[in-house]
């Protein structure tokens, strides 16, 4: 420890650790035990030290929180999410939405309901299951909006 410059206070509980770990695993015919258990303490506050200077901390006023406020050019106060844009597009999502419920109106009410379940994410298999209806009956309403939405 006096080589590295380390303080005893604060690295005797990891040379103790290591004395402990020399203890249990020694072998007396490879070496002496002191020069062991030395290499056992040093490997053991080493491997700590270098954990400690691998972990490397952000300093506080670095940091910036998803709902911190800030405040913009007209001194008015907004968060952070503001300005984060959103990968989602609301305006397809809403048109899409349309767009199905607008083509849900022209179907039978069989073909209504193999249609909610294509929309709620339901394989054809699934569908078929429980409704009672056949495969391809399934697959025409899907066709169906296929061709719906490309006209």
């Amino acid at each position: 420890m006096q080589k590295y410059h380390l303080t005893i206070d604060e690295h005797y509980g990891l040379a103790a650790i290591g004395l402990c770990k020399a203890g249990i695993t020694y072998n007396g015919n490879k070496s002496s035990f002191s020069t062991y258990a030395y290499k056992c303490m040093f490997t053991t506050v080493m491997c700590e030290l270098r954990k400690k200077g691998q972990t490397k901390t952000i300093p506080e006023h670095q940091i910036v929180y998803y709902q911190a406020e800030m405040e913009n050019n007209e001194s008015d106060t907004a968060s952070f999410m503001n300005y984060i844009p959103s990968k989602e597009n609301v305006e397809d999502n809403a048109l899409s939405e349309i767009m199905f419920d607008e083509y849900a109106k022209k179907l039978k009410d069989r073909d209504k309901q193999i249609f909610a379940l294509f929309r709620e994410g339901y394989k054809q298999g699934e569908i078929c299951k429980i409704v009672g209806c056949s495969q391809p009956q399934a697959s025409r309403v899907k066709k169906k909006l296929v061709q719906y939405l490309a006209s």
